[in-house]
């Protein structure tokens, strides 16, 4: 079955993660990445973190598949490799400062007449102009700008999520930006310049739940819950989550681990009614293993998982039976495990 974007050509000149991971997207569905690697060293992340035979592998996981190309876009025969590429691209996606573009001769006039079909996404940390519209902003800085760490964290302890949180929250966007922009196009005929600020897509993103309080303009705001009701529990040999919504749920995980008769003592708690039930599952689960506490909370069907490590997702049933991970053969690195874009087409 074709994939959903073949065809499609999509030139990549971002480096980091919020655009490459994009671009990674877009390529999983059938487009066809070219990504253009600065001249002498190519994208700086490459050469950041943890290196596995001299590689970054989040670099590597965010553009498996793309072909490069080589370019000193301060030279002027690779600006004008670079601007044929445009002429042939469906969607460029860029992550330079303001006035990186028009230094190359890249201005938005002079993309729209080279190419007046190209969707062109502009990734930044603030945007395209305004107060903050030149400062350097990476993930951690997004994270603490947009209310992310306040929330992960307390008031007294804000925290900063431990994975790029802030630039894998944008690429969603840039991908989905760059598809409806691409669905105009094809209704309309014309491209598009797109400004995604890192700062709005975390706004976005944070709104239902993190703006709930600041959502009702009329009404003066109620204090922002510190953190969720939902927590981990120790058992024998684990963590357990157990996230019983409702009445009739609480009233299940109260038969699953064999009280059901602290059941009025949790209807009298009122507001603290989550601490108390929490409270009784630590006294409870240290009792049991993961797997025999697990099957009791199915049996009553009660929503909980084991929390585990990320190594111990790969043999997750669920996901051997989804097909969620695979792999390919990287040039240099052999074969090496993936993870699959979530698109499943039906027959």
């Amino acid at each position: 079955m074709e994939q959903p974007l073949a065809g499609l050509k999509v030139l990549d000149a971002t480096t980091f993660i919020a655009g490459p991971f994009a671009t990674l997207m877009l390529g999983d569905l059938g487009a066809h990445v070219t990504k253009i690697e600065a001249i002498p060293d190519g994208d700086p992340f490459n050469r950041m973190g943890g290196l596995e035979h001299g590689a970054n592998v989040t670099y590597v996981n965010c553009n498996r598949g793309k072909e490069l190309a080589f370019l000193d876009l301060k030279e002027r025969v690779d600006q004008a490799e670079f601007r044929r590429l445009v002429t042939e691209a469906d969607v460029l996606v860029t992550n330079w400062r303001s006035s990186t573009a028009a230094s190359f001769g890249l201005t938005d006039d002079a993309v729209r007449a080279l190419n007046p079909r190209l969707v062109w996404v502009k990734i930044s940390g603030y945007g395209q102009s305004g107060p903050l519209a030149d400062q350097p902003a990476f993930d951690p800085v997004i994270q603490a700008r947009s209310g992310v760490a306040f929330v992960q964290g307390t008031q007294d302890d804000p925290q900063i999520l431990n994975f790029f949180f802030a630039d894998k929250t944008a690429s969603m966007f840039v991908m989905s930006s760059a598809l409806a922009a691409l669905v105009r196009r094809d209704r309309t005929g014309e491209g598009a310049i797109i400004d995604l600020p890192m700062l709005d897509a975390l706004a976005y993103f944070n709104f239902p739940d993190v703006y709930a309080n600041l959502t009702m303009l009329d009404v003066e705001p109620t204090p922002r819950l510190a953190r969720r009701g939902s927590q981990i529990v120790r058992t024998a040999d684990g963590w357990l989550l157990v996230v019983p919504v409702g009445g009739r749920q609480i009233a299940s995980t109260l038969a699953a681990i064999g009280h059901p008769e602290w059941k009025e003592q949790l209807l009298a708690a009122g507001h603290e009614l989550a601490p108390l039930l929490y409270d009784m599952l630590r006294q409870v689960l240290p009792s049991g293993t993961n797997e025999e506490w697990l099957h009791a909370f199915a049996l009553h069907e009660v929503p909980a998982a084991p929390v585990v490590d990320p190594a111990d997702t790969i043999d997750d049933p669920q996901m051997l039976h989804n097909g969620t991970f695979g792999e390919t053969v990287h040039p240099d690195l052999g074969r090496i495990r993936t993870a699959r874009f979530p698109f499943n087409e039906a027959g």
